[in-house]
């Protein structure tokens, strides 16, 4: 992506000319604009003219700065009706996941590295102190942890409880085949 700037006004009022470029299939797209052009104009004309014949391309390198391309990204994400956004709001007796952070480790949860777990849980929603805050019911091996968690540490539970199995209740043979009990 490139802009070539400074030409003179045309008849239907552009001035300047955005290059695109497919790298895959070496294709150019030369679009008349203005200078003037907002983001938000941009990401509109970039969605009707490009991701209608091209769909919505995995990455962009453009020659501004990464001010710009974050910005375009963004509004282009709005054009396209995509929200990607946590709901702040939990209910209480809810299950959630609870973040863990690998380097601030004070209390490490089974592994270590890239193979340790992002979350660990389901912990039972006790107590809405904030609008942000949430005080989590946790088991006893984690006593030494505060109870009192910020909403963005914080992850809704999916699954459903009911479908947990103990790992008590898993039986294996020596060949590591399921063994399953009849009711």
């Amino acid at each position: 992506m490139d802009f070539i700037t400074k030409f003179p006004m045309s008849g239907s009022e552009h001035d300047a000319i955005w290059v695109i470029v497919n790298r895959l299939t070496k294709s150019t797209h030369f679009l008349p604009i203005r200078e003037d052009f907002k983001i938000d104009r941009l990401a509109r004309l970039y969605l009707n003219e490009i991701v209608a014949r091209h769909r919505v391309p995995i990455s962009i390198i453009s020659d501004r700065d990464s001010h710009f391309t974050s910005s375009f990204w963004q509004s282009m994400q709005e054009a396209l009706g995509t929200r990607r956004r946590k709901p702040l709001e939990f209910s209480v007796g809810g299950q959630v996941l609870l973040k863990v952070s690998p380097w601030k480790g004070v209390v490490h949860f089974e592994k270590k590295g890239k193979l340790a777990p992002r979350f660990v849980g389901p912990f039972e929603i006790t107590v809405r102190i904030d609008p942000v805050a949430y005080r989590l019911r946790l088991p006893k091996e984690l006593n030494d942890v505060h109870e009192t968690f910020y909403v963005s540490n914080l992850k809704k539970c999916l699954a459903n409880p009911t479908l947990h199995m103990p790992l008590e209740e898993i039986q294996v043979d020596a060949k590591l085949n399921f063994v399953e009990d009849p009711m």
